[in-house]
């Protein structure tokens, strides 16, 4: 069915599309038609998966394809730790989780502006940790990252890098590097265990390129499966860094391809059917702003009983307010 696709409507098609079918037929709907059969031209859907389960199942899903602003590795960086856990007793502390997002926001900074467009993915970003040495008896000690760093503050001719002092991440990087160094290898060791379980090599290949083109969905008629377990926080922190690259994207598709005095939605709505209020997390926010620009919300809540008013969290609460429907299987009572 979903390969048998919708009709073309003319009215729905970019600009760019409607050059291209600017001289074919149209009927009394505004349906496009063939020009040599005269009957309306559907357009099948894009079918993907991003499968967590099954990794062997799944296209390949890199977040770092859609980090473009400073503004997105802010959000990158957020989504991180808001789903991830950091180490030791001092980990949950404002200060300490503030050290970490400075570290993230400088290294992902630099995968996304300086590095080679093979390296612009999760793998370089425990690697850069990992190279990241401290030495507390030592505090002038320079390590890998810091000559990377100071490249690009202070240029290396022989490596053909011009200096760039003011760029954002060599500012974010020398608030990190205010910490004394026994302070800084607690962040570091912080930071490690974070990024720990996307170390394995699962994770690394699934995230190593991409091909779902997030970018798609809203302007290209497409069907994205995402299946996500719900007992492995390392997949479910996946899935939920997933959930708002596919906001972000939603979002450049509103604001820059289609402007609200243009258009004011996006050209394809865009339907969520999610499974489970405890796999929501802080995405519902941004459907609940998107809800006015062609997008909605259902949730299909089979396992257990459903108890609105008992959700753990208060996004649940949010939830509930944004779906156009609450599908419940095994009854709402108990």
């Amino acid at each position: 069915m979903l390969q048998r696709g919708s009709y073309l409507f003319y009215y729905r098609l970019t600009d760019k599309q409607k050059k291209f079918y600017k001289d074919f037929p149209r009927d009394r709907q505004h349906r496009v038609l063939s020009k040599k059969t005269g009957k309306p031209i559907r357009v099948p859907y894009k079918i993907k998966v991003f499968n967590t389960i099954n990794f062997d199942k799944s296209l390949h899903y890199n977040p770092f394809a859609y980090i473009k602003t400073e503004q997105d590795i802010l959000k990158f960086v957020n989504t991180l730790i808001t789903n991830t856990k950091g180490d030791g007793a001092q980990s949950g502390e404002d200060f300490w989780v503030k050290a970490e997002r400075l570290l993230f926001t400088a290294y992902t900074a630099y995968i996304v502006n300086y590095c080679e467009p093979n390296e612009r993915n999760f793998v370089s970003l425990p690697a850069m940790i990992d190279a990241s040495e401290t030495r507390e008896d030592d505090e002038n000690f320079d390590n890998a990252i810091d000559l990377m760093f100071k490249d690009i503050e202070f240029s290396n001719i022989d490596e053909g890098i011009e200096a760039d002092p003011d760029s954002f991440a060599v500012r974010q990087y020398k608030k990190y590097k205010l910490a004394a160094g026994k302070t800084a290898k607690s962040i570091l060791i912080s930071c490690g265990a974070r990024l720990a379980p996307f170390d394995i090599q699962e994770i690394r290949d699934i995230t190593s390129y991409d091909e779902l083109d997030l970018g798609d969905i809203g302007v290209h008629k497409t069907a994205l499966f995402i299946i996500i377990s719900d007992t492995d926080d390392v997949r479910i922190a996946t899935g939920n860094i997933f959930y708002s690259m596919i906001m972000h994207c939603a979002f450049n598709t509103v604001n820059v391809l289609f402007s609200y005095a243009d258009i004011g939605n996006i050209p394809i709505w865009i339907a969520l059917l999610v499974l489970g209020i405890a796999l929501i997390g802080f995405v519902v926010l941004t459907v609940a702003f998107f809800k006015a620009h062609g997008t909605e919300m259902s949730i299909n809540q089979n396992k257990g009983k459903y108890k609105p008013y008992e959700m753990i969290t208060k996004e649940g609460y949010i939830a509930v307010g944004i779906c156009v429907s609450v599908i419940c299987m095994l009854g709402i009572s108990g």
